[in-house]
Order: C-alpha cells, then sequence, then structure tokens
C-alpha cells in the first residue's frame, strides 16, 4: 500500500542543499509548461535558502583553512621564527656561560618567558599566544632590557613588537561562522523543501499533475535513501550515480549537524610576501631549536640513568604537533572539502 502524501512528505530526509537545489530546479522544469507558476515563490525560496547554506559554508571553510594560508597564520609563522632566535640565543648563554653576565641574562629571560620550552609558547592557540608574547616583549622592553643588549637579540624583540599589532588585528578581524549558524542554514533548507512539497498539494488540483511534480522532490529523497545505504554498505559514490547538480553536494549527504570546531580563525587578507618569504627562510632556525631542546631533555635522561616520577612530570609533556605553525594542533578536519557553489 502507499505512503499517503502527507506521510511521505513528513519523512522527508534533510537534503544537502545542493539536491534542495535540484529538486526545486526539477519542479520548475515540470510545472511551469503545466501552468502552475504558483509554485515560483517556493522554488526560488528552497534555492535562495540552499546558496544561503552553501555560502556559510564557504565562509566556514575559509575559517577552518585559514591556519594554512590565512592572515594569523601568517603573522604566527614570523613570530614563531623570531621566538626561536630569542629562545635559542637566551638558552645557549645559559647553558654555555654559566656564571657569567651573559649567561644570567639567558637565565633570566628562559626562566621568566620560556620555563617550559620553546614549544609550549608557539604551540599555544593563536590568543594565548599573543598574551604571552605581549607579556614577552613588555619585559625585554622593561625590566630585562640591559639584558636584551647584551645578548645582541634587539633586532629580533623589535622584529616581534612590529608584528603584536598585526597579530591583535587579525584576531579583531574575525566574523566567525559557528556550528550553529550552520545547523540553522541547513534547517532553513529543509523548512523550505517542506513548504515546497506542501505548495504542490494545495496548488495543484489534479492528482496526475500533483504526483508527477511532487515525484521531482521525492526523487531526490529516494536518492538520497540510497545513497546513504550505499554508505552504510562501504560501497565509494561514483559521480554517475548523481545528477550533475547534486554531484556538489556528494561530499556533505549525512552531515545533518556537522561537528565544527568554533575556535579556528578566518582566512583574512594576506600579509606582505616579504614577512613570508622572510619566515621561510628562518624557519629551519625554529626546527634547530625544537630539536635542540629535545636532544638535550633526551641526554638529560639517558646521565641520569632511571629518572625519578617527579623528574620525568616535568620535561616530559606531550606538546601538541603543529609546534611550527602555531594554534591548536588539529586532527582530521570533522567536515568533508567543500563542494562548489551552485551554479545558475
Amino acid at each position: 500500500m502507499a505512503m499517503p502524501i502527507h506521510t511521505r512528505i513528513q519523512k522527508l530526509r534533510q537534503f544537502p542543499p545542493g539536491r534542495a537545489r535540484q529538486a526545486a530546479s526539477n519542479v520548475e522544469r515540470i510545472a511551469f509548461p503545466l501552468g502552475y507558476h504558483i509554485l515560483l515563490p517556493h522554488t526560488r525560496a528552497v534555492t535562495a535558502a540552499a546558496r544561503d547554506c552553501l555560502r556559510l559554508r564557504t565562509l566556514r571553510f575559509g575559517e577552518r583553512t585559514a591556519r594554512g594560508g590565512g592572515e594569523a597564520a601568517r603573522v604566527d609563522r614570523v613570530v614563531d621564527v623570531r621566538l626561536a632566535f630569542i629562545y635559542d640565543a637566551a638558552r645557549r648563554s645559559a647553558a654555555d656561560l654559566p656564571g657569567t653576565p651573559e649567561g644570567q641574562a639567558g637565565e633570566r629571560i628562559v626562566q621568566g618567558y620560556f620555563p617550559q620550552g620553546l614549544k609550549p609558547v608557539v604551540s599555544a592557540p593563536y590568543e594565548e599566544e599573543l598574551i604571552q608574547v605581549e607579556a614577552l616583549v613588555e619585559g625585554l622592553r622593561g625590566p630585562l632590557a640591559a639584558d636584551v643588549e647584551l645578548l645582541s637579540i634587539e633586532r629580533h624583540v623589535a622584529a616581534v613588537e612590529v608584528m603584536l599589532p598585526r597579530y591583535a588585528e587579525a584576531l579583531d578581524k574575525r566574523s566567525r561562522v559557528t556550528a550553529r549558524d550552520l545547523r540553522a542554514a541547513w534547517l532553513a533548507v529543509h523548512h523550505a523543501v517542506l513548504e515546497l512539497a506542501f505548495a504542490v498539494v494545495i496548488f495543484v488540483p489534479d492528482p496526475a499533475h500533483r504526483e508527477t511534480i511532487i515525484g521531482a522532490i521525492f526523487e531526490q529523497d529516494d536518492r538520497l535513501a540510497a545513497l546513504y545505504a550505499r554508505r552504510q554498505r562501504g560501497q565509494v559514490i561514483e559521480a554517475v550515480d548523481l545528477d550533475e547538480a547534486a554531484l556538489d553536494e556528494a561530499a556533505f549527504d549525512g552531515d545533518e549537524d556537522p561537528a565544527l570546531d568554533d575556535d579556528e580563525l578566518p582566512d583574512e587578507a594576506l600579509l606582505d610576501e616579504a614577512l613570508l618569504d622572510e619566515a621561510l627562510l628562518d624557519e629551519a632556525l625554529l626546527d634547530e631549536a625544537l630539536l635542540d631542546e629535545e636532544v638535550e631533555a633526551d641526554g638529560a635522561g639517558a646521565g641520569d640513568g632511571a629518572r625519578s616520577d617527579e623528574g620525568a612530570g616535568e620535561g616530559d609533556e606531550a606538546a601538541p604537533a603543529d609546534a611550527e605553525g602555531g594554534g591548536e594542533a588539529e586532527g582530521p578536519p570533522s567536515a568533508p572539502p567543500l563542494a562548489p557553489l551552485p551554479r545558475g
């Protein structure tokens, strides 16, 4: 026995934006030649909601990839390299020149601002690193100004100081798109599709016409059900399985409630390329400084023999993997790659 049409509408799955747009387009293609132009506001509402949802996804994707190419990421890279110069000079002076003015100066800088080494500072979230770096510059420009001159690190301190306004500005420019925004946009698409389906029931009196027109919506629902079934069986989705216009959304089907992290930065205007070039040329120093930390830690452990639990806990905390790039280390993205915006 066929499911009543009202029940079928109520059981419609939540369409991804591209599939919703395709359903609306198919309704127009079938209904308008039959004279049902009264459905136009409803099909246009579906298209508008789908485009708005995709627009928010585009913005969100830019935020999620900002660590690889955004202004904050680029500023962070430059600051990290300069911090590596400062830390390396202070650490080496403290280790190699104990008891000398240079060694004491290095010891004050390390103990005051890098007590756990360089990695926890450069791997901190952007906002936290900015706070730490501001405190560092304030100290090196104040009580430890003589130590800066003694260790000949003035130009690196000055370079960090110059970057601080840009760092703060990059963090302040965030017009962030949250997971809640995406869920609301996705729900708006679903409501628009439901309104279109009920409009067909209300404004198309001819049963045959009604069944044909609303079939364009049910077809997309059936395709979505088949897509989910194939995914549950572990089958790969081939391009030929979907209409061309729905292909845009293949990567998103099923992500009705995308679990997105709201603590990321948007992709903003880029810094001057000269700054990036300088960072790329000097980034080997950052790697070297971090490696030296690890080597020294290993050497200390080997020299002490069996270490106590207390000693092991002081220097061996696992740091985030992304020490060079700054910001929080991220695992695999919680949402698939962004599909292109709908055409037409």
